[in-house]
């Protein structure tokens, strides 16, 4: 005989089947670092427990904000609260003094990407101004957390010369880094394993942590890099005389040791299989386009069909470690790229037999069904915070920091891609091929003296962990397998 739902009550206490759980608790653990100079810490992960990695862990980062007069016999202060009308920081700036993050097991690094140095600051900074707000309060959890120090109005974090730097977004997080003994917070770095695996950190359905077995594999090494000078990362009004920097007094690794049930341990011990973690590959080429160019062409070769192409505009410079926040704070955070249209083949062949297609952004139909991908699921995967999206901005690009081109190859979700015009033929998307990115500019001016990035992405599994032979394998990244 059928019940009623409300004649259906819960099993009598079901806790007492407790023991029966894989996971019987955790050990909270802080590590110093056994390196630690002005551009380097390093830490070492070891553990007769599994670790396991989400809002508790990460690098737990103290330092303060200092400035001293234009006399060499001037003392460091802290920086006074009223600096902020004459003096920024750039966006995401702690990712801008962090000059790397590099993660080795043994003597092999443990790397799905494959970026061009210092560019990484650039995408994460886009990434914190428009990750949905569920995923950044567990990110970002303190008021002066970096992540909290961008804005996708352009210009809003100063023009090089203004005569004061009064904008809401940057008064607001200044007065909670500015004039302050001490800044706390705790660094996730963004997408790099083991730290970060799942494209929208723990949130959503999808998110959360597979463990790591380290307890059958010996040590992780952990390097953090630092830039050489911190004054990068300010700029001043012209009559501001002061010198400013940030110093690092602190940072340990906080780590979650994961107590098993007996049995799975045992189990875990053995295991001869493969762990497969999910997360974000990027594939990255520069390209140093020329002024006043009407086309040029990016190639990836031998790749598998991504997910999406991000393309975007830095300074030249920034390539080469040289780049200041003073320099090239007029432009934003991305540069204008002036791209009217783009071209993509995989193999040769075509996804479109006519236009207007998803190659040309400033189209009226395309704008809207870019900006309608925004809304349900931006690039590289990441669940976008809707209140920080307005189709005046992102849709058609107006007073906005970050101007990009991004190409979506799924059909519907990210699970699917568009086929080419004769896939019905050759299935091109069911093999490995070669990627062209042909990106057209705008008449009378052509192209801007700029560095292009071409990001290519996906968003499934990125990382494998044989247990035979205790290795792991990029599942994009082919320049990345170690032999």
């Amino acid at each position: 005989m059928e019940q009623n739902s409300q004649l259906v009550f819960p099993t009598y206490r079901n806790f007492r089947n407790a023991q029966r759980q894989h996971v019987h608790g955790y050990e909270y653990v802080e590590v110093e670092p056994s390196t630690k100079t002005e551009q380097l810490y390093e830490f070492e992960l070891s553990s007769a427990n599994p670790l396991a990695f989400g809002v508790a862990t990460g690098f737990r980062v103290e330092g303060v904000f200092q400035c001293k007069g234009k006399e060499a016999t001037d003392a460091w202060v802290n920086v006074p609260a009223d600096d902020s009308k004459i003096v920024t920081l750039q966006q995401n700036w702690w990712d801008h003094y962090v000059k790397q993050v590099d993660v080795f097991y043994g003597n092999n690094p443990v790397n799905q990407d494959d970026m061009p140095p210092f560019i990484n600051a650039y995408i994460n900074a886009f990434m914190y101004a428009h990750m949905h707000k569920g995923i950044k309060k567990l990110l970002c959890m303190e008021e002066c957390h970096p992540g909290r120090s961008v804005s996708v109005n352009h210009g809003n974090y100063k023009a090089r010369g203004s005569t004061s730097t009064t904008t809401d977004d940057w008064t607001a997080y200044s007065k909670t880094v500015f004039n302050k003994d001490s800044v706390s917070f705790l660094y996730t770095p963004l997408h790099v394993f083991p730290f970060y695996q799942d494209v929208n950190y723990v949130y959503g359905e999808n998110g959360g942590f597979n463990v790591l077995p380290l307890q059958t594999m010996g040590k992780l090494q952990v390097r953090v890099f630092f830039r050489e000078d911190s004054s990068i990362l300010f700029n001043k009004v012209d009559t501001n005389e002061k010198t400013y920097r940030f110093v690092l007094n602190k940072m340990t690794l906080l780590l979650k040791e994961v107590r098993l049930a007996p049995s799975v341990a045992r189990s875990m011990a053995s295991a001869k299989g493969t762990y497969l973690y999910r997360g974000l590959t990027k594939v990255a080429v520069t390209e140093n386009v020329r002024g006043s160019d009407f086309t040029h062409r990016s190639t990836f070769p031998g790749i598998d069909m991504p997910e999406g192409i991000f393309i975007f505009c830095l300074d030249k410079t920034v390539l080469s470690g040289r780049a200041k926040f003073q320099d090239l704070s007029l432009d934003g955070t991305f540069k204008a790229h002036n791209i009217a249209s783009c071209d993509v083949h995989f193999n040769g062949q075509h996804f479109y037999a006519k236009g207007p297609n998803f190659g040309h952004p400033g189209h009226f139909q395309i704008q809207r069904e870019n900006f309608a991908k925004l809304v349900s699921r931006g690039p590289f995967g990441m669940l976008m915070d809707p209140d920080a999206l307005t189709f005046e901005r992102q849709g058609v690009h107006h007073d906005w920091s970050f101007p990009c081109v991004w190409l979506d190859l799924t059909e519907s979700s990210p699970h699917t891609r568009l086929q080419t015009v004769h896939s019905d033929v050759n299935y091109m998307t069911n093999k490995m091929g070669d990627l062209t990115v042909v990106m057209n500019f705008e008449s009378p001016n052509g192209a801007v003296d700029a560095l292009y990035v071409v990001v290519a992405y996906y968003t499934d599994t990125n990382l494998q962990l044989d247990m035979r032979t205790k290795k792991f394998y990029p599942v994009y990244n082919k320049n990345k397998i170690i032999n």
